[in-house]
């Protein structure tokens, strides 16, 4: 149970003393009085407080505190101040109304509390800085230059049903020099310099309303992962929205309304370079009486491309900016034109059933990028599958030169297990794991793992942790390059080379019209990745000559017919394993750019729900 406590002035009175019941002696007396004493010299002016309010004194002799407290605190001077020095790691901060004094340091893991419109934190000179940890709801925080400042790798802040109102500059601004993680939902900015700035980190905006503002809303510098989703920006003087791309800035612009800004509702700056990795995705948002642009991207050289279709268009390296046919543009000054996310000419796709020819022609689409994983710990990254676990996003990924399983929780970047193939198989006749997938059943979870040297697929049982071998299958008679597989109830689909072949799952017997090769003209032929999204089976291929010709292919899995196509252009160069999770899809980039084996994350069709991927997916990520 939290223990309730109140704080006035410059006191805090600690409620709920403990009380011992025993038998009065004149030695016990004489030792209640002693303490007493040393209470009076070691508090000094706290006595004249304490006995004045009424309150039970509790003296902490250096114990360790076994619970977080609550305290309750009135607006009166100095009281917040006195509050968060008072306070520990995990205390909460509950203050009534009236107005509290902001310039503060925030250096401790604590929730701050308010009891709506009525309680105010007022900054004057400095600002309300966060260092650690914190979250603040239900209060106003207004006045001095700016409101809140984030800085430093540890600060944390979430805002939730607050205000910021009247700063001569930003109400929000996260430095430059921070990694910081910024989640706002519900707030209100009104009437500042500019309503958020953020140099670096990560930052998530939803359902939140701007206006007002002598500037910009919010203002995005620097390699950020940002999401802002569900919001209402209006009225203000600069950009709803300006997003500067660095070389790693993630944008998500999701479902917003930009009404009635003196300049653009969206700016884009971007500095071309071959370095450059960004993401900007734009999609269903409603821009109305804009007195500028409905979205400007602007070169380095102020170059404003408003003549230019937005499609998936790169700008300096491996840009790319998507935009949906859905955007609302009314009333607009001037409005950037959208052309359909598909290539003008369809693909040729040539289907070789053993002497038979088929041609198909299919519309090339891009996909949406969600997220870049960094995974730490990799050489050779070849297969991929993801599962939801109690412990969160898994991934179970296959290093071939490093001759291992790894298990990897996605959102902490961590190994969870890791298995070498020499302590499986002592004798050495499976050391280059490539393909990887799991069957869960009643006799529990089953890893299927692929050798192309080997030539082999074998099965594992997974039971605390520890992997047993369970069977061990040959495919030396129907598949002579197993790189990637996928089980749909009793077939058996195997990919390699050029070549997708059905069997079945017990007798490993050819399904009828497999193996099939896939060869579209133009985009490579070398598949190398195989999942299944529910309805279709979906590929990788690449023509293995490190050109940009990486791309997705669904599969229909009883024909082999091609359904659709997605371009992964600048993103992969080399599209290895791939896994879809719940209208997510991941692929293992072999060749990333930096020499570092990353693992990229999709959206094939349309983000319905965006937000609460970007939850689990894009904030609090290592990009």
């Amino acid at each position: 149970m939290k223990t309730s406590r109140s704080i006035k002035q410059s006191s805090i009175q600690e409620l709920g003393s403990r009380t011992i019941v025993n038998r009065i002696t004149p030695a016990r007396i004489w030792t209640v009085v002693a303490l007493a004493c040393l209470g009076v010299v070691l508090t000094g002016s706290w006595w004249n407080n304490w006995m004045a309010q009424g309150s039970s004194p509790v003296v902490r002799l250096g114990l360790k505190r076994e619970r977080n407290e609550t305290y309750h605190i009135s607006g009166e001077r100095g009281s917040l101040a006195e509050a968060v020095s008072r306070a520990e790691d995990g205390d909460v901060l509950v203050l009534g109304e009236g107005h509290f004094e902001g310039d503060l340091y925030l250096d401790k893991r604590l929730s701050i509390r308010g009891s709506g419109s009525g309680t105010v934190i007022e900054t004057q000179k400095g600002s309300l800085e966060v260092r650690s940890r914190v979250d603040i709801e239900s209060l106003s925080i207004q006045g001095g230059a700016v409101g809140l400042r984030l800085s430093g790798p540890k600060a944390s802040l979430t805002l939730q049903n607050v205000a910021l109102l009247h700063c001569d500059r930003e109400a929000v601004v996260v430095t430059d020099e921070s990694d910081s993680r910024l989640v706002i939902k519900d707030c209100v900015f009104t009437d500042n310099g500019t309503g958020i700035r953020v140099g670096n980190g990560q930052v998530m905006i939803v359902e939140s309303s701007f206006s007002g503002h002598r500037e910009n809303a919010v203002q995005i510098v620097g390699n950020v992962q940002t999401v802002v989703s569900k919001n209402t920006f209006e009225d203000n003087a600069g950009n709803g929205l300006e997003v500067y791309l660095d070389r790693r800035t993630y944008a998500f612009v999701i479902e917003n309304r930009f009404h009635e800004h003196e300049k653009d509702a969206i700016r884009i700056f971007n500095a071309p370079s071959d370095a450059n990795r960004n993401v900007l995705v734009v999609s269903n948002n409603r821009m109305e009486a804009n007195q500028g642009r409905a979205l400007a991207v602007i070169e380095k050289s102020d170059q404003v491309l408003d003549d230019r279709p937005v499609r998936a268009s790169l700008w300096g390296g491996a840009n790319r900016i998507d935009a949906s046919l859905d955007e609302k543009f009314s009333e607009n000054v001037r409005s950037l034109g959208l052309e359909s996310t598909e290539l003008s000419e369809p693909v040729k796709v040539v289907l070789h059933r053993g002497d038979d020819k088929e041609e198909q022609f299919v519309h090339m689409q891009y996909p949406i990028p969600l997220g870049l994983f960094a995974i730490n710990g990799l050489r050779d990254a070849e297969g991929i599958v993801v599962e939801k676990h109690p412990r969160g996003l898994l991934g179970w990924i296959t290093d071939d030169r490093a001759e291992s399983l790894l298990w990897i929780n996605l959102r902490k970047n961590e190994i969870v297990q890791r298995y070498p193939m020499k302590e499986l198989f002592p004798t050495g006749q499976f050391r280059h794991p490539e393909g990887v997938t799991l069957e869960h059943g009643v006799s529990g979870t089953q890893i299927f793992v692929s050798d192309d040297d080997a030539q082999k697929i074998v099965s594992m049982s997974l039971h605390n942790e520890a992997l047993q071998i369970r069977d061990s299958i040959s495919t030396v008679l129907w598949h002579r390059s197993p790189e990637d597989l996928e089980i749909i109830h009793d077939t058996m689909y195997v990919i390699g080379q050029h070549r997708l072949t059905a069997v079945d799952h017990d007798t490993q017997m050819v399904r009828d019209g497999f193996p099939i090769r896939l060869d579209p003209e133009g985009h490579g032929g070398h598949m190398a990745g195989l999942s299944f999204d529910g309805s279709a089976l979906l590929l990788t291929t690449s023509d293995n000559q490190g050109s940009e010709t990486g791309t997705i292919i669904q599969v229909n899995p009883l024909t082999g017919d091609v359904l659709n196509m997605w371009s992964l252009g600048n993103y992969i160069r080399d599209p290895r394993g791939i896994s879809s999770y719940e209208g997510l899809v991941f692929v293992v980039d072999g060749s990333p750019p930096d020499a570092r084996y990353r693992l990229w994350c999709f959206a094939l069709d349309s983000v319905e729900d965006l937000t609460s991927h970007a939850q689990d997916i894009l904030i609090g990520r290592t990009f």
